[in-house]
């Protein structure tokens, strides 16, 4: 690999979000909360995408990834 490619490669910025505390800040708010029209609850998935929205707007990212973390349980939602 030649080095000027090298050089022009690690000039470029590449996110990785840890994308779980946006989803989650959502799922737990407390107040009025968004109803698809099958009345499942979708305040995580339109936190999420606010924030997303967002950091698109402000960031401008070229390279985007994110993470997303396992739950095995929540508290709206327990495993029997």
């Amino acid at each position: 690999m030649s080095r000027q490619l090298l050089l022009h490669d690690t000039a470029k910025q590449v996110w990785l979000v840890d994308s779980s505390i946006y989803v989650f800040r959502a799922w737990f708010v407390k107040g009025n909360i968004p109803y698809d029209r099958k009345q499942n609850p979708i305040n995580a998935v339109q936190g999420f995408l606010g924030f997303l929205y967002a950091f698109l707007h402000d960031q401008q990212p070229e390279k985007l990834a994110f993470a997303f973390d396992i739950s095995l349980q929540t508290s709206k939602n327990p495993k029997n």
